[in-house]
C-alpha cells in the first residue's frame, strides 16, 4: 500500500503546479494543492487501485514556498517518505523530487503501483 498525502491548505491552495493529469494528455494542467488531491482520487478509482493507493489530504507539512506539496509513503514509513515539490535544480536528491522530473499523475501513479 502507498500513501499519498496531498496538502490543500491555504498556502498549497494558492499555488500551482503545472503537470499532466493523465499520460495521454496532450499539455499540462496548472494544478492547486486541492486539484491535485482531487486528481489524485479520481484517478485511483478510475484505475481501481484502491487497495494499492489511498490519498489523504493533510495540515501543513511546511514547505509552503515549494508547495503544492505531495509525500508518497510506503512500507518503510515517513522515514523512507518521497517528496515532490518545486525545487531549484541543485537540491533534488532521491528523496526530493521536483515536479519538473513528472510526467504525469497518472504515471506517478502506476509507478508506485507497480511496486
Amino acid at each position: 500500500m502507498r500513501y499519498f498525502y496531498v496538502c490543500a491548505q491555504k498556502d498549497c491552495a494558492r499555488r500551482v503546479v503545472s503537470l499532466k493529469l493523465r499520460t495521454t494528455d496532450s499539455a499540462a494542467t496548472a494544478l492547486t494543492g486541492p486539484e491535485l488531491l482531487q486528481g489524485l482520487q479520481t484517478l485511483i478509482v478510475k484505475k481501481d487501485i484502491e487497495a494499492l493507493a489511498q490519498v489523504q489530504e493533510t495540515s501543513c507539512m511546511r514547505g509552503c514556498l515549494v508547495g503544492p506539496r505531495l509525500n508518497v509513503i510506503g512500507e518503510g514509513g515517513f522515514k523512507e517518505a518521497v517528496r515532490y515539490l518545486h525545487l531549484p535544480a541543485n537540491r533534488h536528491n532521491g528523496r526530493c523530487v521536483a515536479w519538473t522530473e513528472i510526467d504525469s499523475i497518472e504515471a506517478l501513479l502506476d509507478h508506485y503501483a507497480s511496486q
